[in-house]
């Protein structure tokens, strides 16, 4: 019998260390699934942009409800493909291969997403999260019959018409962006189609508008926007003392927005001007170079023609104004448009 109590306190000591292990698992299980619980989140949100970084996609942007956007990691979302590759002909530096997929472009989705415990970042301040499941939010995309304006863009021109010829008038829209490139801020274009009474984006461009300050001395290059005969025509001005101008117009072709003519001209007071015309449609190219003398009432002009017809028109989306070179067969004359 005096063992008994010895036995009674060991059974005692197991109990109250079962017990204790019983707890700590609860708590340490309770911990976790807080942790998860924290950790994911779900939202709905509508497709917006993207980043590129060392020429790959990086991340895509979204915008909440509230006007805040979010930034996701680039990677394969439930068969959604958010951007596409373009072709060679619409590759340029400023798209680095890569374009918006239109289709998908102004689409409210629901998210199902985490915040990483180490967090990578836009510019070293933003964020990126990482989601699990993309679903299309078919309610808000019913709903969706005015154009959303990014809350961190500003509409510098809109103007309306027909731009593939179906009778019906397209919306065009150029916003300052407020994203800093090379020379000032960004400006995008958005062109957007009529679906059952509801705006919907069909196109856009971030590289036919050249940056806010890549006017020179004379500031914000920008002219202006119009719609004439089914194209979009656009005007950059800029210079110091010698001055250029440059008109580019696109037609809506093939799927795609294409440009199709070119006047460019370049003025230096009592001393040249110069005049490039390039018909891309039939590849017919015009230029005239006058030698002014204030002094001399008898210029010097010098003409030239070709004819330079390219296989696939330079697409709106990727093409950026004096990006590219023409030169004339045994002639040091060289025009960018």
């Amino acid at each position: 019998m005096k063992y008994a109590p010895i036995w009674t306190l060991s059974l005692l000591l197991l109990f109250s260390c079962a017990q204790k292990s019983d707890k700590r698992n609860q708590v340490e299980n309770s911990v976790t699934s807080n942790e998860e619980s924290e950790n994911e989140f779900n939202v709905s949100a509508m497709f917006n942009w993207y980043e590129i970084k060392n020429d790959k996609p990086y991340s895509l942007e979204f915008e909440k409800e509230s006007g805040e956007t979010i930034h996701f990691e680039y990677g394969e979302i439930n068969n959604f493909d958010f951007l596409v590759k373009l072709e060679e002909s619409e590759i340029s530096e400023y798209n680095e291969g890569w374009g918006i997929n239109h289709e998908l472009n102004g689409k409210w989705f629901k998210i199902n997403y985490i915040n990483k415990k180490e967090w990578k970042n836009i510019q070293d301040s933003i964020p990126l999260y990482v989601i699990k499941t993309a679903i299309l939010d078919e309610e808000k995309n019913k709903k969706t019959t005015l154009i959303n304006t990014p809350t961190s863009f500003e509409i510098l021109e809109e103007i309306e018409g027909d731009l593939d010829n179906d009778g019906i008038s397209e919306k065009v829209i150029l916003y300052e962006t407020g994203k800093e490139i090379h020379l000032g801020t960004e400006r995008q274009i958005c062109i957007y189609k009529k679906n059952n009474n509801t705006w919907q984006l069909w196109k856009n461009s971030a590289s036919a508008i050249l940056g806010s300050e890549q006017g020179g001395m004379m500031g914000d290059p920008f002219d202006g926007i119009t719609i004439d005969r089914n194209c979009i025509v656009i005007s950059h001005f800029g210079g110091s003392r010698s001055k250029w101008e440059c008109t580019h117009s696109y037609k809506y072709q093939k799927g795609d927005f294409r440009l199709i003519g070119v006047k460019v001209i370049a003025i230096t007071p009592c001393e040249e001007f110069e005049l490039f015309e390039y018909n891309l449609s039939n590849g017919e190219i015009k230029y005239e170079k006058e030698l002014q003398d204030c002094d001399n009432g008898s210029p010097e002009i010098e003409k030239k023609k070709m004819i330079k017809k390219l296989e696939t028109l330079p697409s709106m989306d990727g093409f950026s104004p004096g990006s590219k070179k023409i030169t004339f067969p045994n002639s040091e004359i060289i025009v960018y448009y």
